[in-house]
């Protein structure tokens, strides 16, 4: 989630609009790939995708260099001919260089890397339930983060003087959905990712770091040294990291075992209308964080992983990953020692989204209400639970003072900035949720909730997977609610 008030010029392209990429890179010759598993391929415990990744990380250069080793399983029910990788981070120009890709031992000499999809033909097709392996070899040159608008709203991948942050820079299998590899077009506004889970087994080789370099990683890590690190991610969407030199870490234990993890920098200073203390800002961030966690993991599901952190990220607003968010670094230097504001809203919103996206799934290009409208009505749940007297204040600050308009169930590319894009999705979603709400009661409502939670876990959900879950009684009863919200009601 990246609630943007910011505004920017932008030049749109007709059509589903992209953004500037590589350009396409693959060499072109006859050799055609082998090396695909021999058939039968019959099993009864089909797999995840397993992601073997080794990098190289130079902090100082802020380069990356990659080996992943994919094996993959044909778990569709179709026989594929061929086999899509998302590169989220080929959006950036001059980020993504690949340098060899292989199946099996064979070298693969004609692909087709456009924009962010990397589409490899298969000489024979892989049948139902049979397994692939694929190796890429890459460099990465990361992005700084101020360098325009891209750079700045996507800085999850990108750098500061303070910061390294490295989300959605791993390939990833598309989804294959209705017949079709799934890759959307990047754009300006909202996310575009589709992603399902995978496992992850990864290694940071570390070259010259400075003696202070920390790491926020998601998983859980395995082994260390002081050059080395190794963590499992298992049946996570993705596996993100961010480094500082300059990261202070601050913990908090649960009873159930899992603990919170909040990273901020060392020079934390707030800039509000009433200063308050570096520890003061820390302590209001990992509460939220914690209160917030605790709560969704009673009404939404357990949470699956043994750590969530919370990053301050040095770039705008937030962003959602499995098993870590970042929270953008001006909510916590304007903290003024009033909940009524950004940090604890912000740290809420991507708190719930470890439910909303890393736990339920959706395409978040086409139906981006599904995550951020549930994300966001989330947080008016927390504050009804903590400080039910901000509940006006809430829908005032949050909702109404922006006048919303917009069909909820627009994607991104239907949308001239980024204030339209909220206003509909966000803003108009959860006035929705909290009219149904109103309608079929809350004890239905949060039963509705919760059976969402568990009937999509690990899934790519749809919105009729959601509405699906309704009562033909509540189906009627929230009639005309969907059709004053929705385009498809």
């Amino acid at each position: 989630m990246r609630l943007l008030t910011l505004f920017f010029a932008v030049s749109l392209l007709m059509g589903f609009a992209t953004w500037a990429f590589s350009a396409d890179t693959s060499p072109h010759n006859d050799q055609t790939p082998t090396g695909i598993l021999d058939d039968p391929c019959e099993t009864d415990t089909p797999s995840l995708p397993r992601h073997t990744v080794v990098a190289d990380i130079n902090y100082t250069d802020k380069t990356v260099s990659v080996e992943q080793r994919i094996l993959y399983q044909n778990t569709t029910n179709s026989i594929l001919s061929d086999i899509v990788l998302n590169i989220e981070s080929n959006r950036w120009a001059n980020t993504f260089f690949l340098k060899e890709l292989r199946i099996d031992d064979d070298v693969v000499a004609s692909y087709t890397l456009t924009e962010k999809r990397l589409t490899i033909p298969l000489f024979t097709p892989l049948n139902k339930n049979c397994r692939i392996s694929l190796l890429l070899k890459f460099d990465l040159h990361v992005p700084q983060i101020g360098g325009g608008l891209i750079t700045d709203s996507k800085g999850y991948l990108g750098y500061t003087e303070r910061q390294m942050n490295l989300a959605h820079w791993l390939a990833t299998v598309a989804v294959y959905h209705m017949g079709q590899w799934i890759t959307q077009p990047a754009f300006y506004i909202g996310e575009q990712e589709v992603v399902a889970p995978a496992d992850w087994l990864v290694t940071l080789n570390l070259i010259n770091p400075p003696p202070t370099l920390t790491i926020a990683a998601a998983g859980v890590e395995t082994n260390t040294t002081p050059t080395s690190k190794r963590y499992e991610h298992l049946n996570s969407r993705e596996f993100s990291l961010s480094l500082s030199h300059q990261f202070n870490v601050a913990y908090e234990f649960l009873p159930s075992g899992k603990q919170i993890e909040l990273y901020t920098f060392t020079d934390l200073v707030s800039q509000g209308n009433r200063p308050v203390l570096p520890e003061e800002i820390v302590i209001h961030a990992l509460r939220s964080a914690t209160q917030s966690f605790n709560m969704f993991n009673d009404l939404f599901g357990t949470y699956p992983y043994e750590r969530l952190l919370v990053v301050q990220g040095d770039f705008p607003d937030g962003m959602e990953l499995s098993g870590m968010v970042f929270v953008g670094d001006r909510w916590f230097t304007r903290y003024t020692g009033d909940p009524r504001g950004y940090l604890m809203l912000i740290t809420v919103h991507e708190v719930a989204h470890q439910w909303w996206y890393a736990q339920v799934g959706n395409n978040a290009a086409l139906n981006p209400w599904l995550d951020e409208a549930l994300a966001t009505y989330s947080e008016y749940i927390f504050i009804e639970e903590y400080y039910p007297d901000l509940r006006e204040w809430w829908w005032e600050f949050r909702v109404n003072q922006y006048a919303p308009e917009g069909f909820v169930d627009s994607t991104v590319y239907d949308f001239p900035n980024v204030r339209a894009y909220i206003n509909a999705v966000y803003l108009r979603g959860v006035r929705m949720l909290h009219e149904i709400r109103v309608k079929i009661g809350k004890e239905a409502f949060f039963t509705l909730l919760a059976n969402y939670a568990k009937a999509e876990k690990g899934e790519i959900a749809y919105p009729q997977d959601f509405w699906a879950l309704m009562s033909p009684d509540q189906l009627e009863q929230t009639r005309d609610i969907r059709k004053n919200y929705l385009r498809i009601p």
